[in-house]
């Protein structure tokens, strides 16, 4: 898949307002479906999985 790349102008010519309305219909149509090959993410496994970006830059200041 490629790349796209926008520049705001570009985007907004595109995102009508009724283009947004009909895009967020469409978006409550279609829930989020939760199973097991797409489990819930709770804070406790953000925190195992994720770490803050500075937290290296953290350890090589001290």
């Amino acid at each position: 898949m490629a790349m796209v790349r926008m520049t705001m102008e570009e985007i907004e010519k595109i995102m009508t307002p009724e283009r947004i309305r009909r895009e967020t219909e469409e978006m409550r149509r279609h829930p989020i479906v939760i199973d097991e090959d797409c489990p819930e993410i709770t804070p406790e496994l953000i925190g195992k999985r994720f770490i803050p970006v500075d937290r290296k830059r953290r350890a090589e200041a001290v």
